[in-house]
This record gives structure tokens, C-alpha cells and sequence, in this order.
């Protein structure tokens, strides 16, 4: 594994001349990708035909629990049979198992199949993600704190971070409403108190891929399905 050091060097060698100015970053790519007036055209029709051809569809969720986080994996001995044993010469492994992260990924499991009928298929699309989680209030507040902390003013510095509450409902996700973690490009993590705990979850998701590269990464996947709908920006 490379040091950190080695990384920033070669991260320096591969990097340095691009200009780090955004409008100064495009004057470069102007002048050493070579662009025509032709070119140049193109690339304002594109995004002006993208722009009109591209819009985002909404899913709300609502799990009306107290936020988990990801739990701690956990191991575990398994023997194996004798069949296996007899090949590999072994008769038990280490296994990584999370119990509760089975759980939760079942409880989204029903969820979807009993509240998300407009949900078609698993998203595959570029999404947009919004974690509202609300934590009990708690019951040392006064009265005054408590309606403080319900309309927000009040805000949870506890745990669990946001960063593993986020990769619980993530990894439950998978494989339940989208087809991986992967399509999320934009999310957004918010911490409130309530007297209701709970946890809404906002995705937008984009109506296409943005291109044909895109297209086939994606239908290339082992977990795609001819049954899914997906298309691509010019298509």
C-alpha cells in the first residue's frame, strides 16, 4: 500500500498543471483538448438538450423508529460438512456476520413491498439523498426545551455519527430500493430531536443515466435485471 506521501507526489506529477480556478480549469481544457468551433457548439447543445430532457422523480420514506446506526460485525466459528471437509481438509472457518444489519435490511424489505407499490423497480439512476433523523427528546427537558427541540432550535450532539447512521440505511437499501449505493451522488445528513422519533429518508432520482459509458456500467452489473427500465442521455 502506498504511503501518503507517495500518493500526494503522484497526485502532483499526474495534476499540478491543471488550474484549480474553475473558469481557468475550462480555459485549459479549451486550449489542450484541442476544441473547434464546432466542437464548442456541440458542447452548448448538449448541455442545453440535457438540461430539457433531464428531470428527477421523489421517493419519500418514512421508518418510523428510533436511528440505528451500523452495527459492530461480529464473528462467529461454522463447521463445515464432511463433503467439504473431505476436499479442503478443513472443518471449520470464521464467519463475519452483523445480525442487527440483517434486520434492518429486512424491516426495509417489508417496508417497500407494503408502503413503496409506485417504486417499479431498484433505482439505477443518479440519486439525490436526504437523511431527516429525529432522535427522542430527552426527558430531562423542561417543557420550554422540549417545544424548542421540536421545532428545531435544539439539535442532537450524540451518538451514533451521522456517518454510520447514513451506511445503516444505505446498506439496507441495497438491493431493496436501489440497486447499489453506487447511484448516490448527492446527500445531505440532518440530526433533529423529537417527542416522535423516527427517520425520513427524501431521494430524487434522475430519469436517465448521463451517458452511453454510464449505460453500460451499469446493465453490465451482475444484479441488473432485463427488467429494468434504464436509459441514457441522447438515446
Amino acid at each position: 500500500m502506498q504511503t501518503k506521501n507517495i500518493k500526494m507526489i503522484d497526485y502532483a506529477n499526474k495534476y499540478s498543471a491543471i488550474p484549480k480556478d474553475y473558469r481557468e480549469r475550462l480555459e485549459w481544457m479549451y486550449t489542450n483538448y484541442n476544441i473547434s468551433d464546432k466542437i464548442a457548439n456541440d458542447i452548448v447543445n448538449n448541455r442545453i438538450n440535457y438540461i430539457n430532457s433531464t428531470y428527477y422523480n421523489n421517493l419519500i420514506i418514512v421508518l418510523y423508529e428510533i436511528p440505528e446506526s451500523t452495527p459492530r460485525p461480529r464473528a462467529r466459528i461454522v463447521t463445515k460438512n464432511e463433503i467439504y471437509n473431505s476436499i479442503n481438509g478443513s472443518n471449520s472457518y470464521i464467519q463475519i456476520y452483523s445480525a442487527a444489519g440483517k434486520r434492518l435490511n429486512d424491516y426495509v424489505k417489508k417496508y417497500t413491498q407494503a408502503n413503496l407499490q409506485e417504486l417499479e423497480q431498484l433505482l439505477c439512476t443518479p440519486t439525490e439523498i436526504t437523511f431527516n433523523t429525529y432522535f427522542p427528546t430527552p426527558n430531562s427537558y423542561n417543557k420550554i426545551d422540549k417545544f424548542m427541540a421540536e421545532i428545531g432550535c435544539i439539535r442532537p450532539i450524540i451518538k451514533p455519527d451521522f456517518d454510520n447512521i447514513e451506511k445503516a440505511y444505505s446498506d439496507a437499501f441495497t438491493g431493496n430500493i436501489w440497486i447499489d449505493d453506487v447511484v448516490v451522488t448527492d446527500a445531505h445528513f440532518h440530526k433533529y430531536y423529537s417527542i416522535l422519533p423516527r427517520v425520513e429518508i427524501i431521494m430524487n432520482y434522475m430519469n436517465h443515466v448521463g451517458s452511453y459509458q454510464q449505460y453500460r456500467q451499469i446493465i453490465n452489473r451482475k444484479d441488473f435485471t432485463a427488467d429494468m427500465n434504464l436509459s441514457y442521455f441522447g438515446q
